[in-house]
């Protein structure tokens, strides 16, 4: 490690800090070619305690970055796992357990490269306050994932920057050692401090080569890269040791079996040609494995195989089953694109099907390697995937097509609506939906109906919606969202008996029923929480995430998770509930459902509130300000009035909202803000007044909830009037 003592001693320090007093995230940025695997290599031999190594390739399958943390968790492979419909979410927090209970420091090397499900269960790793592991995270400049660097900050932990820049020129001389002064001279100057390049030049010297014909002589202008150089030096290969590298590069990590089968080398020629790999340090000498030193020669070795070679390894790698797993044998299939079979494009588009809710970006890669056959199922799945992933105008060209096809319009018509929402054309949306049809599917009437109801309709007549009479999915659907209609008019006693039996049947539907009804399962979530059915609300609204992230229906994700937030604040689950509410407000920002985050933000700051942080409720208020508001009314009025009244408690008084009172079924609540204020202003008469009110309005909704903060709320008041202090106590407690 030339010239990188003080870099090695410092991760050694803090990586050595893993446990509950130590953890710790640590950046380790740097060029290609700079020493980030290099430095990680030595530091992992000389580190007291476990390290457990991860590796971001590009273009890798899901979880690729994370498989080796995730198979000692869960004691299987992220394939199965996968397969299995476990979720990225729940990965995760296996992983955090298992991590808890194992310190270790986790290092993760080109992270940059790692697909998307591997940054997502990465980036709940490192946001949590409950593992035990310091995370290294090394990367390539300005390409670490922003999600990551956000997660690592939210987290608390201390956060440590490691920045490799380039070697001296006198660092590069004795790591080179060329003998030759012109060309040390030229090795110096054309690898600018970077130890990979130098070597790559150097090398190509030892063996006789000129370096001058094909670099220039110093100061001439000719700036050679990093890569071309990796390729001069597999160009100079014997043509087997070129073969085994390009094979290698195809692999990424192979068997010698797997290296023969690509290449067709007997076994004398093929361990001949991978020993000068190993000499010519373009393998890694490991017993188990091979593989590329650095993912430049990876790069640089695919590039110098003849394309038509390339399309038969890559075809060839897919049928090694006994090597590699179903994911890395589809990568091999996407990889030839159109030259891909009938069959092999159906196998591909199989495979993609299951991981559209854990790696949509994955999705979307492997089924662009099929569109040169004609699928509009597959185009269908692809267009979430390109929704999925932040892509809502490419989705829109494939799905406008689609809304006429007898079977595909509905999702189509939903898909193109969510697209169009993402890019801010509401009305656009709302046309889409609008537009009804003879033959409308069952999650197309769903969603309009879901819409209404946000936006206040407040009769079942307003809800289009079949009845079946069954208890099937249609049904339950369609007395759920009944159901919270009801409660927008304030009709509590009708809502409670249209309800009743709704979350046992939802809970009981199968898998496939529950994803054309995954929307609803947040209506029913809501309708749960405000009958005061927290544990339903609970229940629903993690079936209806389970189901969201199974399926891909992503964009009802942070509504799911602030119904959980709020029920769970009901059931004093503070630290679980303000995890929900934050992961909601993330996952807004990343489907592009920004209605729900000033709500769950109202939920962190009330965590904070119950918890007593007042630090945190200021700065969660402060955030919360920032916030554009929700055009969801029945939001907009709870969050509004919760932010007046915290404000009120953390600035000793306040304005009371002035606004014309909108009788949900929640307006108790919102009176019994007003009366805190009130209180807070030192106006106990008034209190008294909006207090009574709540009262009035809590005996008619019959809402236990409502009359238990009318209650504690009572108590203060009469304290304030100049009531026994013991009674008031008492009181407040039994209305607690």
């Amino acid at each position: 490690m030339i010239g990188r003592d003080r870099e090695l001693r410092r991760l050694i320090e803090v990586a050595a800090r893993s446990g509950p007093d130590g953890r710790s995230v640590v950046l380790l940025e740097g060029v290609m070619g700079i020493g980030k695997t290099a430095l990680l290599n030595v530091a992992a031999s000389r580190l007291a305690v476990p390290v457990l190594r991860e590796q971001g390739v590009d273009a890798s399958a899901p979880l690729h970055a994370a498989r080796n943390l995730v198979r000692h968790a869960h004691r299987r492979s992220p394939e199965r796992l996968l397969e299995e419909g476990i979720s990225v979410s729940d990965m995760a927090s296996r992983c955090i357990r298992y991590l808890s209970e194992h310190p270790m420091t986790v290092v993760v090397d080109d992270v940059h490269a790692a697909d998307d499900a591997s940054v997502e269960l990465l980036e709940q790793i490192v946001s949590s306050p409950a593992h035990g592991a310091t995370m290294v995270l090394a990367h390539r400049p300005h390409r670490l994932p922003p999600s990551l660097v956000s997660a690592a900050r939210r987290s608390g932990f201390p956060m440590h920057h490691i920045l490799l820049g380039p070697l001296s020129d006198a660092e590069i001389r004795e790591i080179t050692r060329t003998g030759d002064e012109d060309t040390s001279d030229i090795v110096v100057q054309r690898s600018q401090g970077n130890p990979l390049f130098a070597h790559t030049l150097a090398m190509a010297r030892r063996d006789g080569e000129d370096p001058v014909a094909w670099l220039g002589p110093p100061g001439d202008g000719w700036a050679v890269t990093l890569l071309d150089a990796v390729r001069s030096e597999l160009d100079a290969l014997p043509a087997d040791a070129r073969l085994c590298a390009s094979a290698v590069a195809v692999l990424g990590t192979a068997s010698a079996r797997g290296v023969g089968v690509l290449t067709g080398l007997s076994d004398a020629r093929l361990a001949a040609a991978l020993h000068v790999l190993k000499q010519r340090r373009l393998l890694a000498d490991l017993p188990d494995r091979i593989e590329q030193m650095h993912p430049v020669i990876r790069d640089a070795a695919q590039h110098v195989a003849d394309p038509a070679w390339l399309v038969n390894a890559h075809r060839s790698a897919a049928g090694l089953r006994g090597e590699l797993t179903m994911h890395e044998r589809i990568e091999h299939l996407a990889f030839l694109g159109g030259h891909q079979t009938p069959k092999e494009s159906d196998s591909v588009i199989r495979a993609a099907a299951p991981l559209i809710g854990t790696s949509p970006a994955t999705v979307v890669r492997w089924l662009r390697s099929t569109t040169h056959l004609r699928d509009e199922g597959r185009d269908v799945l692809l267009a979430r995937g390109l929704v999925l992933s932040g892509r809502p105008r490419e989705a829109i060209d494939l799905l406008v097509p689609l809304t006429t096809h007898p079977q595909h319009r509905g999702e189509s018509r939903q898909l193109l609506a969510h697209a169009l929402r993402m890019l801010g054309r509401l009305e656009d949306a709302s046309d889409v939906l609008a537009r009804r049809s003879e033959e409308e599917d069952l999650p197309l009437r769903l969603e309009r109906a879901t819409l209404a109801i946000m936006h206040e309709a407040r009769h079942p007549v307003d809800i289009d919606l079949p009845v079946d009479g069954d208890g099937g999915a249609a049904e339950l659907a369609g007395r759920a969202l009944r159901a919270m209609s009801m409660l927008n008019a304030g009709d509590v006693p009708d809502a409670r008996h249209e309800f009743a039996g709704v979350a046992d049947g939802l809970a009981a539907l199968a898998d496939e029923q529950l994803r054309d009804i995954v929307d609803t399962l947040a209506v029913a979530g809501w309708s749960a929480y405000v009958l005061d059915e927290f544990d339903d609300a609970i229940r629903l609204s993690r079936l209806g995430i389970r189901t969201a992230e199974r399926h891909g229906r992503s964009h009802v994700l942070p509504h799911l998770r602030a119904v959980l937030a709020y029920s769970l604040i009901h059931r004093d689950r503070m630290r679980e509930a303000d995890d929900a509410a934050r992961t909601a407000v993330v996952e807004a920002g990343r489907f592009s459902t920004p209605d729900i985050v000033p709500l769950a933000l109202t939920a962190r700051v009330l965590c904070a509130q119950w918890r007593g942080d007042v630090a945190a409720m200021r700065e969660r208020m402060a955030e919360l300000t920032r916030a554009v508001p929700s055009t969801v009314p029945w939001w907009r009025r709870t969050t509004e009035s919760a932010v007046a009244r915290i404000r009120a408690s953390l600035e000793g008084g306040g304005a009371i909202p002035v606004q014309p009172e909108v009788l949900d079924a929640t307006v108790a609540m919102r009176l019994l803000d007003r009366a805190t204020i009130a209180l807070i202003n030192g106006d106990a008469a008034r209190a008294r007044g909006l207090v009574e009110e709540a009262r009035a309005e809590s005996v008619r909704t019959g809402l236990r909830s409502q009359r238990a903060f009318v209650g504690i709320l009572d108590a203060e008041v009469a304290l304030r009037e100049g009531g026994d202090a013991l009674q008031a106590a008492n009181t407040a407690t039994e209305s607690a």
